[in-house]
């Protein structure tokens, strides 16, 4: 696969991603005027970022890159392969999981303990279970007094 397939491949799922945050940052609850809400940050950003995705993926059909499915698949088998591009891929994996199921089904508080629990756990081999649990409940305890009970920040 070429350099230019390669930047076809991300600036595609570049453009997906921005056009998706900017469809969340439309579905903000607003409050008060648009212009004053906590709505109009994101979705700066994110038309920002699908504006400038979108450049990146015209540059990238212009310079040539076209891939096909076969070629995508070889390369995905290869990186695979590697012990590190499939550990970043289940880190990667575990945010996706922490941020959209976790942190939206269960609280924020139950699902960070786990969340650093399992980070812990899986990718720092030089600590103990025990330990690892202990880190994570201490820093879950800390944030929760610094938010809810210092600033007063409700969260779920």
């Amino acid at each position: 696969m070429t350099k230019d397939d390669k930047e076809f491949i991300l600036s595609s799922i570049l453009v997906v991603f921005g056009l998706y945050i900017t469809y969340l940052s439309l579905n903000i609850d607003v409050k008060s005027d648009f212009v004053e809400s906590a709505a109009i940050f994101p979705l700066i950003i994110s038309v920002s970022f699908t504006l400038f995705s979108s450049i990146y993926f015209i540059k990238s059909l212009k310079s040539g890159g076209k891939p096909n499915i076969q070629e995508i698949k070889k390369s995905l088998i290869s990186m695979y392969k590697e012990p590190y591009y499939r550990q970043v891929s289940f880190a990667i994996a575990l945010v996706a999981v922490y941020i959209f199921i976790g942190v939206t089904y269960l609280s924020f508080y139950i699902s960070s303990f786990i969340f650093m629990s399992v980070i812990l756990i899986l990718f720092v081999k030089r600590v103990k279970v025990i330990v690892s649990l202990l880190s994570s409940l201490l820093v879950t305890a800390v944030i929760y007094l610094i938010f809810s009970e210092l600033f007063r920040i409700p969260i779920n």
